[in-house]
């Protein structure tokens, strides 16, 4: 990095803080989880501490909002603590396991005395924790995006979010010869299908996507530039799955990369593209219903803008914009001031060609960190934050040849971000361990039949543990890598006629395979149950037992105990979710065994076990 970008960075974000006058403006104190925390239980409050009492009237969703990448928008119970400056968020439903959640709050949250969040009111980011495994993955499916008899779509790009509310994720396609978005819904036991096509523009080849509510109405939406006829196109959600007619907004030539915020806090989600034909970025503006304007374009600091990713580099608490430039082969910072302004403050070097970027923290200093593909040189650069919103080089990672697409998640479960690249003409995807300080090897090799063109990082199959789906653009399929876990014999084998989950994760292996869950006395945990739709279970509740009873429902993991704990129904979508509290007058270190027995149209069946342990 040169120095005086460093010195210019350091001087801008000196200026950037004006003098407040007492009682003018709203500030944020402190948040937890910690932005851009990584290892977050998936049933974690949020909680805001304010430095004054906040006007209980502008605490509603409209002002503060939740979104998880894959389970969507977060229903949120808003509790204002005494005093008025501490405001809790708990999400009535648990998040997915390993997904980045995102906080975004409007500067219509105001003090008591009339005060404002500003400029651009506030957001943070954090990361959920998945179960804790190894880094083995086993090829579980191999999936067509194409209708039968049907040729080349050259299928570029892969969205995972839960779109009909079932807590499952679904799949978005965008096909680039074909001009679609390709929806397949998951049934809930990891079978996604039959698909659906919605049209885009013609010739526009839609690729690089993103999802968020964009109108407003609790539903997921989504977003997809078109590159070749310079558009980025938005399909509103009905929220059982199916979306509208697209609305365009125009953008520069040739949008490689779309990221999503709330650029000028004020409340709706707008849209940023990298341009590569043009060389400059386009903001396109909301307003508030989903339908969006070109607002100006600017400057990404390099030469040929193609991938983007917003992120509060500096954690001022506002938008600031990570872009990878293809032709001057380097990434750049823009710090944003929280009104669609953005200001260059850093600029470093890659390798050849950056066709992707994607950030979290990688070292666990609190601060978000970067990694590109660089696709002319088959490497992968790690670049790590200095602590004053400025990039430094770390590590470059060998993989193969005319990489295209990089992803992190915590893969291992053990609380940092591990890194995925996707490699076109190696034809395979290569995963990379991270030891918790950014410091990455080699960990994994996955084949594609083709070419190895994207991946998206998400529990498919629910078992709390992530997984790998990749997409093959040239053999227009989709391959599913599911978790390799150990299993403990005696232990219910992993079946969707029942599964039990808490806190979104189901423990398919059983006792021996993972340790139990901690639970603290007086905490709250979502029970969730899969079966077939208005389906009879029994929750069962006992002493964990490892070695099984074998019954005519398959094994039974629970000693003599309490019994039947209660008896419930799955709805119609087959799911049945309730959060109980644990009573505060329990023994430390109990351990809790719970499993369910599920009236099965094909008989009764005992669900995979879970194992709770009781903690302070």
């Amino acid at each position: 990095m040169q120095l005086s970008l460093r010195l210019t960075s350091i001087l801008w974000l000196v200026a950037l803080v004006p003098p407040v006058e007492a009682g003018s403006s709203l500030q944020v104190l402190s948040m937890t989880p910690a932005p851009h925390a990584v290892a977050v239980s998936t049933a974690s409050p949020i909680r805001l501490t304010f430095d004054a009492p906040l006007e209980a009237s502008t605490v509603h969703d409209g002002n503060v909002q939740v979104f998880g990448t894959w389970s969507g928008v977060t229903d949120l119970r808003f509790t204002l603590l005494p005093g008025g400056q501490v405001l809790l968020l708990t999400p009535r439903d648990p998040f997915f396991p390993g997904e980045q959640v995102t906080l975004s709050v409007s500067f219509g949250l105001q003090g008591s005395q009339g005060e404002s969040l500003s400029p651009g009111g506030f957001t943070a980011q954090f990361w959920t924790t998945p179960v804790a495994t190894g880094l083995g993955f086993t090829q579980a499916k191999v999936l067509s995006t194409r209708e039968p008899g049907e040729g080349f779509i050259r299928s570029y790009g892969i969205y995972t979010g839960d779109l009909d509310d079932d807590g499952a994720p679904d799949f978005l396609i965008p096909n680039e010869v074909a001009n679609d978005v390709r929806v397949l819904l998951d049934d809930g036991c990891s079978n996604p299908g039959p698909m659906t096509k919605n049209p885009v523009t013609d010739f526009s080849s839609p690729s690089e996507n993103v999802a968020q509510d964009f109108n407003g109405d609790q539903r997921m939406d989504f977003a997809t530039a078109g590159w070749s006829a310079d558009v980025v196109e938005v399909l509103l959600g009905d929220g059982l799955g199916g979306f509208g007619a697209p609305l365009s907004a125009t953008t520069g030539d040739q949008p490689r990369g779309l990221g999503v915020l709330d650029v000028d806090g004020d409340g709706d989600h707008d849209l940023v593209t990298a341009n590569r034909s043009s060389s400059d970025m386009s903001l396109l503006i909301n307003d508030g219903s989903g339908s969006f304007s070109l607002s100006g374009t600017f400057d990404g600091g390099g030469t040929g803008e193609t991938s983007v990713v917003p992120s509060d580099v500096d954690n001022d608490g506002t938008w600031d914009l990570l872009v990878a430039h293809f032709a001057s082969s380097d990434l750049s910072v823009l710090s944003g001031d929280g009104t669609g302004t953005f200001v260059l403050s850093d600029l470093d070097g890659v390798g050849q060609q950056p066709w992707m970027v994607a950030a979290g923290d990688l070292d666990g200093d609190g601060f978000v960190d970067a990694a590109t593909t660089d696709s002319g040189s088959a490497s992968a650069s790690v670049l790590l934050n200095d602590g004053l919103g400025a990039l430094d080089p770390g590590s470059t990672l060998p993989i193969g040849n005319f990489s295209v697409a990089i992803d992190l998640g915590d893969l291992d479960g053990d609380g940092d971000l591990d890194l995925v690249t996707s490699s076109f003409s190696s034809q395979k995807w290569v995963g990379f361990a991270n030891d918790g300080a950014g410091n990455f090897t080699s960990a994994f090799e996955l084949d594609a039949k083709m070419s190895g063109s994207c991946a998206t990082l998400v529990d498919y199959d629910r078992d709390g543990t992530l997984d790998i789906v990749g997409m093959d653009e040239l053999a227009d399929e989709m391959t599913f890598w599911r978790k390799t876990t150990p299993v403990s014999l005696g232990v219910q084998p992993d079946t969707c006629r029942g599964t039990l989950r808490i806190d979104n994760k189901a423990h398919a292996a059983g006792f021996g395979s993972h340790p139990p869950q901690s639970i603290g006395l007086g905490d709250g945990f979502h029970v969730g149950v899969t079966a077939a739709p208005s389906r009879t279970f029994a929750i069962l509740g006992g002493s964990p037992s490892p070695l099984g009873i074998f019954t005519a429902s398959g094994i039974l993991n629970l000693q003599a105990g309490w019994g039947i704990l209660m008896v419930r129904t799955t709805d119609d979508l087959g799911e049945y979710s309730k959060q109980f509290n644990v009573p505060a007058d329990l023994p430390i270190g109990l351990d809790v065994g719970l499993q369910v027995l599920v009236d099965d149209p094909s008989g009764f069946v005992l669900t995979n076990p879970h194992v709770l342990r009781l903690t302070p």
